[in-house]
């Protein structure tokens, strides 16, 4: 929070005065029902917050207060909001920061977690164990400015209610509607009013204040300068936004004619016409034809700047841009002192005062305003800054540190400061956010020249200055930086960079941690544990910095990215979420467990509720629910942000619930059981019935319309989602249980896998065999999955339907060409027992496998 940035005395009493009641006034029991002021754009929610974390503070009663900025980029999403929050929890109660204390020590990854992970490790546990006392606010402000906000809207929904009494939460945000539609519900709302006799005399107050103290400062404006009249139309103009009435006093403030700017304000053009007709008079009062084209470029940069950057790293960055401005960073920006914030100084970060500035300037419907700034066009321009920057500054050993093998904490944060200059840490840091956000095909050729030398010459001592600057997350970007490339016009040279990049990114994975301790690390024992064969070794290993060579070392990268471990018996089931950042498990501990799907790391603790071995598991199509089955003969649903189970159990079948799959538009669920009936909720409420045995799995097709079952009784059948009915007859072929069945993501093979240890395909609008069965496990095969372009299968089709993968009893998974029938290279090992399910990534790039050895 800002202590610069809070009310006018004794202003907005009626709100403050409403607000402090409402936080004294602790439920005993129910709910905890947050507090929601919301307002629209220059209406003073910010200046309230700010007020209120003052006031607490002041009352040593202040947990937190976290203020969103879409233009920083460390609180303009969700990842550092809790940290924040538990670092004011932590000071404000010792029995909280112990218990954070410990929790960072049981889960030391808790810091780079997921942010629905660091909520429950870090604000609610803890929150519980102190759980009564005197009230404690925690003050969350501007949540439009917060841009990916859908996870942390549900969670703020559904988990700030529970929390103890004592917690008084506090949040602001403009009446949009993704905001009112999920907080409505579950908080109290105070609309911020901006008309009425208070709202008036508030704006008439700062008015007065500000310009009696230009005039204080002018002697040579007229007596009596500001008549009464002329505040009172000032008033009337600003329409009730605070906003308006104080970039108005901003503009005739700032200027060497208070007078003239003032008539200019009051002016018929100008009057009564918004904020964005005054930000339009303060731009043409100081840009001229002359200086149009620097505002475009330094004012460009600023609104697509992940963090603010001081003038000094504005004016370095701009200096890598094709077009040089004619006008210095300094003096321009200087010009526009009423608009934006630290512009008196080279060295402070520069930012809008007002979100509404940002707006005005880059919202499609001003495109024809000579001021309007094309968001896509500058975020390129500053991505080709950023990598000339790279290449032009990025050396070995940056910082000079005199030993090879030191650790990163023994560095100085001023020898960090003075090899590593401001723009050049941002362009380390966002570098490669600014390149993906330019679409491939609208890449231009000096972009694609810089990207080029920069990852043939500098991905090694790019990941040197990540590890200096603890950011070397941003490494794990590479991944989308693949398919970045692979969308360019297709050379040779561009083949060999997409593998360089694939490359790079198995290093990152693998060598984190060694990395990570200390920088220069990365040019010796990780390059020579690289295997030979790559791109990366091949360019990067050198004798002169790695001085062993490793004899009989790997010629390429292991098929296997990680192991998680955490379950207590055998896993059966895995599923990846939609956007694949989530894997969830199944387990004969009768329990569910949660994974990062980059990672493999825990998310949370075991999910409980099952009284019997958990049999499968699956994601909803938006992520936000998991369903599971288990051998209690019943399906329960789970919320993925919060891992809390939804509703009751779901019962109906009579007997072990074998399989859980949702319908592509997340409407239906069904179930399959060893009752030998498939059940469908939300749907039909009658069993469907036609198989003679058990039901061992369920599958929707891509459309929907279409359910797939397979059972013990050594068959598939298709059903009609709509109306339960059989479609033909059963799918007949294998000769032992059929285990698993999967679509191709196009909807037109059906994939099953059986204990006669065979694969089969079939055509799903005929129900004809495709070819002979695919052989080459050694025992039951218990899992089918089809790669995501449909070419693979495992049992589960790759999301294009090219691959299917298989699992099997033989400790093995399998990769297979769905247009062949042949497997797709060796088998891939590393279970140590039957290997039970398989996913893969809604990318196509990672497969997931499950197994009796309890990983």
């Amino acid at each position: 929070w800002n202590s610069h940035h809070v009310c006018l005395e004794n202003t907005r009493a009626s709100v403050l005065d409403d607000i402090t009641r409402w936080v004294h006034s602790v439920p005993e029991r129910g709910p905890n029902i947050p507090f929601f002021l919301s307002g629209g754009a220059g209406t003073g929610k910010s200046s309230v917050a700010n007020s209120l974390a003052a006031q607490y503070h002041g009352l040593g009663s202040l947990g937190s207060a976290f203020c969103f900025d879409r233009a920083v980029a460390g609180r303009n999403a969700p990842d550092g909001l809790f940290r924040s929050v538990a670092r004011g929890l932590a000071a404000r109660d010792p029995v909280i920061r112990e218990a954070i204390v410990t929790a960072l020590k049981q889960d030391p990854d808790l810091p780079s977690a997921d942010f629905t992970r660091q909520f429950a490790s870090l604000v609610r546990d803890p929150c519980y164990k102190a759980a009564t006392g005197s009230p404690i606010v925690l003050i969350f402000d501007a949540l439009d400015e917060c841009g990916d906000r859908k996870r942390l809207l549900n969670l703020f929904s559904s988990e700030l209610p529970k929390l103890p009494p004592r917690f008084r939460v506090i949040l602001t945000g403009r009446p949009v509607p993704d905001i009112l539609a999920m907080l409505r519900v579950s908080m109290l709302e105070y609309p911020l009013s901006h008309d009425g006799v208070e709202v008036t005399s508030d704006i008439s107050a700062l008015v007065t204040q500000r310009l009696h103290a230009v005039a204080a400062e002018n002697p040579e404006l007229p007596e009596g300068w500001p008549v009464p009249g002329m505040l009172q139309a000032l008033v009337h103009n600003a329409g009730g936004l605070f906003i308006w009435a104080k970039t108005a006093c901003d503009f005739v403030e700032g200027s060497l004619d208070p007078e003239r700017q003032l008539q200019k304000v009051l002016s018929a053009e100008y009057a009564s016409k918004g904020i964005d007709a005054l930000y339009t008079l303060a731009l043409q009062d100081v840009i001229t034809d002359e200086a149009h084209e620097s505002f475009k470029v330094f004012v460009g940069l600023i609104m697509v700047a992940k963090v603010p950057l001081s003038v000094n790293g504005i004016a370095l960055l701009a200096k890598q841009y094709q077009e040089q401005p004619a006008i210095p960073a300094k003096k321009l920006l200087g010009l526009l002192h009423s608009l934006l914030d630290g512009v008196e100084t080279s060295s402070t970060p520069v930012k809008t005062l007002h979100p509404s500035f940002h707006d005005f300037l880059t919202h499609s419907s001003h495109s024809a305003s000579t001021f309007h700034i094309d968001k896509a066009i500058h975020n390129g321009k500053l991505a080709l800054a950023c990598f000339k920057l790279l290449n032009a500054e990025l050396k070995y050993n940056i910082c000079g540190l005199p030993d090879n093998h030191a650790y990163n904490e023994e560095v100085s944060a001023q020898a960090i400061s003075q090899g590593i200059g401001e723009s050049l840490q941002y362009a380390v840091a966002f570098g490669l956010d600014h390149l993906l956000l330019v679409s491939p095909k609208m890449a231009s050729t000096p972009l694609i020249e810089e990207v080029e030398i920069f990852l043939k010459d500098h991905l090694l001592h790019w990941m040197e200055v990540l590890s200096l600057l603890k950011c070397f997350s941003v490494a794990f970007r590479l991944q989308q930086l693949g398919p970045w490339l692979h969308e360019l016009q297709g050379t040779e040279v561009q083949t060999e960079l997409h593998e360089l990049v694939k490359d790079a990114y198995r290093f990152s994975l693998m060598f984190r941690d060694e990395i990570t301790s200390g920088a220069l690390r990365i040019y010796s024992v990780p390059l020579l544990f690289t295997p030979t064969n790559t791109v990366l070794c091949k360019n990067y290993f050198s004798h002169k910095n790695t001085l062993w060579e490793l004899l009989n070392g790997n010629k390429s990268w292991a098929a296997l990215l990680a192991t998680s471990t955490g379950h207590n018996g055998s896993v059966r089931s895995i599923a990846f979420s939609p956007d694949g950042t989530h894997l969830a498990s199944a387990s004969q501990d009768k329990t569910v467990r949660l994974w990062d799907g980059l990672t493999g790391a825990p998310i949370g603790g075991a999910l409980q509720g099952h009284t019997g071995w958990v049999t499968s598991v699956a994601f909803s199509p938006d992520g936000t629910h998991l369903a599971s089955a288990s051998e209690d003969k019943t399906v329960r649903l789970w919320d993925v942000l919060t891992g809390a189970p939804i509703g009751d159990a779901l019962q109906g079948h009579t007997h072990s619930v074998r399989s859980v799959a949702f319908s592509p538009d997340g409407t239906r669920l069904a179930s399959a059981s060893d009752d030998n009936t498939v059940r469908l909720w939300n749907g039909l409420t009658d069993a469907l019935q036609g198989h003679t045995s058990y039901i061992t799995s369920v599958a929707f097709s891509p459309d929907g319309t279409h359910l797939a079952s397979a059972s013990d009784d050594s068959t598939v059948r298709l059903w009609d989602v709509l109306t339960g009915a059989l479609i033909g007859d059963a799918l007949q072929g294998h000769s032992n249980s059929v285990t698993s069945v999967a679509f191709s993501p196009d909807g037109t093979h059906l994939a099953s896998a059986s204990w006669d240890n065979t694969v089969r395909l079939w055509d799903v609008l005929t129900g004809a065999p495709i070819g002979d069965a695919l052989q080459g496990h050694t025992s039951y095969i218990t899992s089918v999955a089809f790669s995501p372009d449909g070419t693979h299968l495992a049992i589960a089709f790759s999301p294009d339907g090219t691959h299917l993968a298989s699992a099997s009893w033989d400790n093995t998974v399998r990769l297979w060409d769905v247009l062949t029938g042949a497997p797709i290279g060796d088998a891939l090992q590393g279970h140590t027992d039957s290997v039970t399910s398989v996913a893969f990534s809604p990318d196509g790039t990672h497969l997931a496998s499950a197994s009796d050895d309890n990983t």
